[in-house]
């Protein structure tokens, strides 16, 4: 009743104030009204300001109105958001395949062989240090300087490539092509180019597009169905930031859903007498007086990577997303500290247990060598969890091969996927080279329902 009134009388005082402005008006200019100049300004003005006023008061009145649902739909998208999000960290990629060249073999059976037996790298026969000592390193038996073809390369371009180079380069072509040529039995001339991904260590940046350009030639050369285009090409710094370009081909291949298949191709070299010199004047060489130093290696890994609805004749393990973090300390100094990685294995089985709860992880596959550091995280990790049976449980591959980086971070989930098809559990793979960075990868076996449906899809294709 007081708002009714209210209203009541602003009408009223609007009514009298255009009445005494008119009047004023008329006054000053003399003017005798008329009839319609009465009806006019006494009735119809009045009015149609009232009603204006009122108009422009309601239009007002009504604009907190979506303010106040704002709250609402704000967290109505930030639900969404987390709901999407928790819904991306189940998403994997199928593992169809892999090629590896490493110090102790080109199949992931004799790498795993070799890192069941815990034999160390050994002084090579001929890399030595400027003073003539020798050193530990490990190299591929299979790489000559005469294997090198330079006529691949762009003129100009030989004098800046050194040694690790070129060793590089042929573990790298001897790898995609193996997995090329095997690819090409399996699918056929009509199959859509493999797409690229090139990864290289962050210290060949200079260098980076000559080395993908010979890659390049090489392939284009080998003329093998159906091809392959490059994707992409990256330094990385450390062997998380290799798995990090997985996980985001994870993501792609879920947000963006193709046919596509994918290989990701690491390589690097330590293992040449310019990389140990550099090496050795940066303080960095392994040694009795440097426990904590690199041993020079090599290797090449590649990986053909595929969307998890993606055909495929026989049972394939999957890569998980990677959980990531960041030591509070580098593993360099100080004393060993295994808690990082603890958590990250921790993320790891909780994610196996919310995605496979019917599998079990007996498995642990890591990049950890000779360095004590290293070798004292994993074990202590490795004893909280299994117990008496963690030696048997791990492998560390970077004890008999030396440091390559991200080529032997790859080459871990090559043979954590062997493992995980061969014995139909989940295995975990850890980074643990870099002296901050930490990474843990879940791989799973072909599940029992995958397993039905491709049977079903065979027996369909041969009806």
């Amino acid at each position: 009743m007081i708002t009714g009134l209210r209203k009541t009388a602003f009408v009223a005082a609007l009514f009298v104030a255009v009445w005494v402005a008119v009047f004023v008006w008329w006054k000053t200019t003399r003017h005798a009204p008329t009839t319609g100049d009465l009806l006019l300004c006494g009735l119809v003005l009045p009015a149609a300001l009232a009603v204006c006023v009122a108009w422009l008061r309601r239009g007002l009145g009504q604009r907190p109105a979506p303010a106040a649902a704002a709250p609402a739909t704000s967290s109505a998208s930030k639900d969404a958001t987390a709901t999407q999000d928790a819904e991306s960290h189940t998403w994997s990629a199928l593992l169809l395949d892999s090629s590896v060249r490493l110090p102790t073999g080109a199949t992931t059976a004799e790498i795993d062989a070799a890192a069941r037996e815990e034999h160390p790298v050994a002084l090579h026969p001929e890399l030595q240090r400027p003073d003539g000592t020798g050193v530990f390193a490990s190299t591929v038996d299979s790489v000559s300087p005469d294997r090198f073809d330079a006529s691949l390369l762009a003129p100009g371009a030989q004098e800046t490539l050194q040694d690790e180079h070129w060793r590089g380069l042929l573990l790298a072509a001897d790898a995609l092509d193996e997995l090329r040529e095997r690819h090409a039995v399996l699918s056929g001339a009509n199959a859509s180019p493999l797409r690229l991904h090139l990864l290289m260590p962050d210290r060949w940046q200079p260098v980076a597009a000559t080395l993908a350009a010979w890659l390049d030639a090489h392939t284009a050369r080998e003329a093998v169905a159906p091809g392959i285009v490059r994707a992409q090409l990256r330094t990385v710094a450390d062997p998380v930031q290799a798995w990090a370009v997985i996980d985001e081909l994870i993501q792609a291949l879920h947000l963006q859903p193709s046919a596509d298949l994918h290989v990701v191709l690491a390589f690097d070299s330590t293992a040449s007498q310019d990389a140990v010199d550099a090496l050795d004047r940066a303080g960095r060489l392994y040694g009795r007086d440097r426990p904590d130093g690199v041993t020079p290696g090599e290797g090449a890994c590649a990986l053909l990577l595929a969307h998890p609805d993606a055909p495929h004749a026989t049972p394939v393990p999957s890569l998980h997303r990677i959980a990531s973090a960041r030591r509070a300390g580098s593993a360099d100094h100080g004393k060993a500290d295994s808690t990082t990685l603890g958590q990250l294995l921790t993320a790891a089985s909780t994610r196996l247990s919310m995605l496979h709860p019917d599998l079990t992880a007996p498995g642990f596959v890591t990049d950890a060598d000779q360095r004590g550091s290293r070798r004292t995280e994993v074990v202590t990790v490795g004893e909280q969890i299994w117990g008496a049976e963690a030696a048997e449980r791990s492998r560390h591959l970077g004890l008999a091969n030396g440091a390559s980086g991200a080529a032997l971070a790859l080459a871990a989930l090559a043979v954590a996927a062997d493992r995980a098809t061969e014995e139909r559990q989940a295995v975990f793979a850890a980074s643990v080279s870099d002296p901050l960075a930490r990474g843990v990868m879940l791989v799973t076996p072909a599940t029992t329902a995958d397993t039905a449906a491709r049977a079903r899809q065979s027996g369909t294709a041969t009806a």
